[in-house]
């Protein structure tokens, strides 16, 4: 674990040991805002003065002869492609590995005097291509195709004041709502979706919701997908839980529930029938008033009713007729 100080210096937890470095290794005496490792185990440090690399135990500056100016850095990350990338307050840098050296690719938009400072922050994305998102005060959101230019990106994104930014593994965008009155967090769907979405509230996650802090500063996913998030206040954890609600109309206390295909289940009522699985979708032609409903080894679903015994054929239901014997009056 790599610890960066925002009263300078930088710490190595490994193997229960604790390994701190400091001006006598190098590093300035200044707040580490980032840390990064690269495709070949290089650890960069972005501090408020500029870049340092860590080389056989000893940092060394990564200035203005490689490119990097000697300002202040919010993010350095590394992409798809094994690249480095530096945000700063002045704009996107990134490292050609063949020549040695950062080239800016963006220059940041000024913002107006008495604006807070013009943070970039930067996060992969999922694109084979090794596209980053990047997130500043005057910019806001947007994605670049990690060799020219920016994407038309998608019209729910925020347009500015907007902070830490992370593209999780399915491709759903979590960026800190930096305004000045309630903060917070935003989980935006990228792919239009409404998983999970009953309004467009539930998308902003705020103090007055239940997060610990209105100032978001880091956002991270681990390896079994959960989603932390460090505030001003605390620690956050998302995860998505392994039960989702269904929501259904007004119901009686009893319905009869069966698999169907694909992961999906029928479920069904007092002549009412929905097959529920990403969507919940209203059958309207089914057997009736469902009293109980069985799958055989084969995937066929019977389905017992006031109209009879049914079953499905390509995914259709359908009458079985029955001996006169044991058809009522």
């Amino acid at each position: 674990l790599w610890i960066g100080y925002r009263l300078g210096g930088v710490s190595l937890l490994a193997n229960d040991t604790l390994r701190t470095f400091g001006p006598g290794d190098g590093l300035p005496e200044r707040s580490v805002w980032t840390l990064a490792r690269d495709s070949s185990g290089t650890i960069w440090a972005g501090t408020t003065v500029g870049v340092y690399r860590l080389e056989r135990g000893r940092w060394q500056e990564v200035g203005p002869d490689e490119g990097v100016p000697r300002t202040w850095v919010t993010s350095v990350i590394t992409d798809a492609r094994g690249r480095v990338w530096v945000g700063t307050v002045e704009g996107l840098l990134r490292r050609d590995s063949a020549a040695g050296r950062f080239t800016l690719v963006h220059r940041a938009r000024p913002i107006p005097p008495g604006e807070p400072v013009n943070e970039t922050f930067l996060v992969p994305g999922q694109g084979a291509k090794g596209s980053i998102w990047l997130s500043s005060w005057a910019d806001g959101v947007q994605q670049f195709d990690g060799d020219s230019g920016y994407s038309a990106g998608h019209g729910s994104l925020p347009r500015k004041r907007t902070g830490a930014v992370y593209v999780d593994r399915i491709g759903d965008l979590w960026v800190a709502a930096e305004d000045s009155v309630s903060g917070g967090i935003e989980h935006i769907w990228l792919d239009g979706s409404d998983r999970g979405r009953t309004t467009p509230e539930s998308q902003r996650l705020t103090r007055a919701r239940g997060l610990s802090g209105t100032d978001v500063r880091s956002i991270f996913a681990d390896r079994e997908g959960n989603i932390w998030v460090g505030t001003s206040g605390g620690l956050e954890r998302f995860r998505r839980p392994k039960m989702v609600k269904v929501l259904l109309p007004p119901v009686p206390t009893w319905l009869a529930l069966v698999p169907a295909d694909s992961g999906t289940i029928w479920v069904g009522v007092l002549g009412r029938m929905w097959k529920v699985g990403t969507r919940v979708e209203e059958i309207l032609s089914h057997p009736g008033a469902v009293q109980c409903a069985y799958r055989d080894p084969d995937g066929v679903v019977w389905v017992a009713s006031n109209m009879g015994l049914w079953r499905t054929v390509a995914g259709k239901f359908v009458p079985v007729r029955l001996p006169k014997e044991l058809v009522g009056p």
